[in-house]
């Protein structure tokens, strides 16, 4: 007969325990009447040999898995727990013959950790030998089950099917035996249907190991598997973290399923770990708010490159999804080394999206070095609409390594952003409607060392994309260069088109400081039409980055506004108020329309320069 799981209190005075009782004796009594527990005690896979006795019994006299599941299935009502007692040396081995372990009702617990105090699986669930069609290793059609510190390998189908929702998988090794070797599944580690939602695929500190499937580590979807969370497991590499098994598709893919959770806190171990996958890393297609955080993608805790052979995470025809977020050493991804773009969002559709606090193309180890691990393809790359590309906190930024973003959508928003030594232009835009920097935010773009220019903006369809109050150091090429071919020289009237319309910088005509005010007065015109750009333009004043021969812009001095009665006239505006280390240097600006076509920068005028004696330089 199954155990009844009895409830024991402690004694208590006379009237208290009489008020307990009256409140809640009925609870208590169906609560204990409904807990039963199945013991297996046999590795065979013999179904039971009645189903009406209420007892876990095959004809052999022993509690097989099977038979567990077939009398947990029998029961009306109430919770089953099926824990194990198996004799001898482990690994524990059940050859599932009969096809697929079915769980057809709710509230079963499966607890392979029951078998002993060891920290990994003992007990391995195997599908060799199985005929006919293809057959999963567990298939859940219920709700608010568990399965729990088991090995389930080499199923001809998924490692565990999910049909169901308020699902918890912890603590397994999916597609690797007890030993830690590969021994994949056929199918997915783990497969959630669609309408299954809600469920938990690992926990801090109870994560699974999925890898070596010949489809993905886990696949969630089509349609309406929704609010599902993914954390702490191993996606693609043995139990160790170092030692790459991969699965031949994506390490996780959702399809259609709405808020679901990858990852989250890496301080308190909710991330996972995803790597060495045949495909992208994380895929999210058509699943709007999904979340992913705190993942670590084609690069190990350590900093071992084990990158995935596609994208590190790709969101595709999504709204509103999230790809990290501040603080980036709690919430954002570290992705690396991937065979791809570290973060690549497709789709036109994909609206509202946010790319935040992740460390693209390396990993900052805390304590220790950093370790570059370039991304094949571009740090980040934009096709959606209305993408925040960092944001206006100062956790807010991507810090790119070696590679730094394309954005090729519409009206999205960059700042923030920390893009470094990267191998050719540090943001390639040929998309429209972009910020990049704002004037409320604190800190901008800080865009150093790359083998480009800083900003290039390319074809004719690029225009309105707005670049205001941008660092930029040591680029191999111009701070802003529209259609990345040098620098323009203004043309009369400014009557060309071209990315940005070409919008003709300020010609910068005199520029003197004054110490003692604090105030920088300069003198320029900008020889652009009422008819050819559309005013007032907004003049923003940098300062130099003097290192270079390249117009890069090293600090934000001030902007003034040049009305359209000013248009092709020589003006005089003065500025005040600028940081001590930048009271001298060299001064230049853009223009900005008033659709945000910024232009190049200006040709560069000396300012400033104080002798000892704090007198001013003729």
């Amino acid at each position: 007969m199954p155990r009844p799981v009895q409830t024991i209190r402690t004694a208590r005075p006379a009237i208290l325990t009489l008020l307990f009782l009256l409140l809640s004796s009925a609870f208590t009594a169906t609560a204990s009447a409904q807990a039963f527990a199945f013991t297996v005690t046999s590795t065979d896979d013999d179904g039971d040999a009645d189903l009406n006795d209420g007892a876990c019994v095959d004809q052999s006299g022993e509690c097989t898995l099977r038979a567990a599941i077939e009398q947990a299935n029998a029961l009306i009502g109430g919770t089953a727990i099926i824990d194990f007692d198996l004799s001898g040396a482990p690994p524990f081995i059940i050859d599932s013959h009969a096809g697929s372990l079915h769980i057809q009702r709710d509230d079963v617990l499966i607890d392979g950790s029951s078998q002993s105090t060891a920290p990994n699986p003992e007990i391995e669930i195997r599908g060799p030998g199985i005929t006919g069609s293809s057959h999963d290793g567990f298939h859940i059609e219920g709700d608010n089950n568990e399965i729990r510190g088991l090995s389930i390998i080499e199923f001809d189908g998924d490692g565990i099917f999910i049909d169901g929702s308020v699902n918890i998988v912890t603590e397994n090794l999916i597609g690797v035996d007890t030993a830690g070797n590969r021994a994949g599944n056929g199918g997915n580690g783990i497969r959630l249907t669609e309408g299954s939602s809600y469920n938990r695929i690992g926990e801090p500190g109870q994560g699974n190991v999925i890898s070596d499937n010949s489809q993905r580590g886990i696949a969630i979807g089509l349609g309406g598997a929704d609010m599902n969370t993914i954390q702490s497991n191993i996606i693609g590499a043995a139990p160790d973290g170092k030692t790459a098994m991969g699965n031949f598709m994506e390490g996780i893919l959702v399809n259609q399923g709405n808020g679901n959770i990858i990852g989250g806190d890496r301080t308190q171990n909710e991330g996972n770990l995803i790597v060495d996958n045949g495909r992208r890393g994380i895929l999210a297609t058509s699943s709007d708010e999904t979340s992913i955080r705190g993942n670590l993608v084609g690069v190990n805790a350590d900093g071992d490159a084990m990158g995935n052979d596609g994208p590190g995470i790709e969101v595709r025809w999504t709204n509103l999804s999230q790809v990290g977020e501040a603080p980036p050493e709690e919430m954002g991804n570290v992705v690396a080394d991937n065979n791809g773009a570290g973060v690549l969002l497709e789709g036109s559709g994909s609206t509202g999206n946010i790319i935040a606090a992740n460390e693209l193309g390396g990993i900052d180890l805390s304590g220790g070095p950093l370790i570059i691990h370039a991304n094949d393809g571009p740090g980040m790359v934009d096709h959606g609409t209305k993408t925040t590309i960092g944001g206006n906190g100062s956790d807010d930024g991507n810090q790119f390594w070696s590679r730094g973003m394309e954005l090729h959508g519409k009206d999205g928003f960059a700042s923030n952003n920390n893009i470094t030594a990267c191998d050719n232009t540090g943001i390639y835009i040929t998309g429209s409607e972009y910020g990049i920097g704002s004037s409320s935010a604190l800190t901008q773009n800080i865009i150093n060392a790359c083998d480009g220019p800083a900003i290039s903006i390319v074809g004719s369809g690029a225009i309105e994309n707005r670049i205001e109050r941008n660092s930029m150091q040591n680029n191999d090429g111009p701070g802003i260069d529209l259609g990345n071919d040098g620098v323009d020289e203004n043309d009369p009237g400014d009557d060309d088109t071209g990315p940005n319309n070409r919008q003709n910088s300020p010609e910068l005509i005199t520029a003197d400081y004054d110490f003692e005010q604090d105030e920088l007065t300069v003198t320029f015109k900008v020889d652009s039409t009422t008819g050819n750009s559309a005013y007032d333009l907004k003049i923003d004043f940098y300062r130099d980055n003097s290192s270079t021969t390249e117009r890069q812009s090293l600090g934000w001095l001030g902007s003034a506004l040049y009305e359209n009665t000013d248009a092709q006239s020589e003006v005089t505006v003065t500025v005040s108020g600028l940081p001590t280390i930048y009271q001298e240097g060299e001064v230049i600006a853009t223009a900005t329309d008033a659709d945000g076509n910024t232009s190049e920068f200006s040709n560069a005028l000396r300012y400033g320069g104080i002798f000892d004696d704090r007198f001013e330089q003729d």
